[in-house]
């Protein structure tokens, strides 16, 4: 699909045709575009990065749910 849309915009499509025709949002079509235009077909790739929402830290909370299931007990239990 990424290929095709990078394809269709080369051949000078619009992306209102591009949407149309593929059946995905305009929004897509855009995002592909200038993920090819930034970055050539590396930048079109799936392993694209993408950035943690502001604040996430998913190694802190792996840390916290590690230490609170090794360091302490529930109440009323041995383990």
């Amino acid at each position: 699909m990424r290929a095709r849309i990078v394809l269709a915009a080369g051949a000078g499509e619009s992306n209102s045709a591009i949407a149309r025709r593929l059946a995905v949002s305009r929004p897509t079509v855009i995002m592909w575009r200038q993920r090819f235009a930034a970055g050539g077909a590396g930048g079109a790739h799936r392993g694209a990065a993408r950035p943690w929402p502001q604040g996430h830290n998913p190694g802190a909370k792996v840390k916290a749910i590690i230490a609170a299931t090794t360091q302490t007990t529930p109440p009323g239990q041995t383990h």
